[in-house]
C-alpha cells in the first residue's frame, strides 16, 4: 500500500459512519478513521454540523473524555463545527 498522503479538511463521516449522529461513539468514530487511513488519508479535520450549537456543546460536554474529539488517532489534527442558522419560518 502507498504511503498516506492526502488531507481532507472537511469529514462529515466514513465507513458507514456519520459524525452527525447524536449517538456517535468513539469506537465508532476510530472506525471511521482507520478507514480513511486505509485510503490513504493522513489526516482529518473531522466536522460536526448542527443548528444547535448550545446543544451539541452540552452533548460533547457530557460524553467528557468519550467524544470523538478526544481520540488517539494521530491522523485527526482537528475538528470545526459548522452552526447552521435556522430562519424564523422553519422554527415553527
Amino acid at each position: 500500500m502507498p504511503p498516506a498522503s492526502l488531507f481532507d479538511f472537511q469529514v462529515n463521516g466514513f465507513g458507514g459512519v456519520d459524525f452527525q449522529r447524536d449517538d456517535l461513539t468513539v469506537t465508532q468514530f476510530d472506525h471511521a478513521v482507520a478507514t480513511l487511513r486505509h485510503h490513504h488519508t493522513a489526516g482529518i479535520f473531522a466536522t460536526f454540523i448542527t443548528d444547535d450549537s448550545d446543544a451539541l456543546a452540552l452533548y460533547l460536554a457530557a460524553q467528557s473524555v468519550k467524544t470523538p474529539l478526544h481520540t488517539t488517532d494521530p491522523a485527526v489534527w482537528g475538528a470545526q463545527v459548522v452552526a447552521e442558522a435556522r430562519s424564523r419560518a422553519s422554527k415553527h
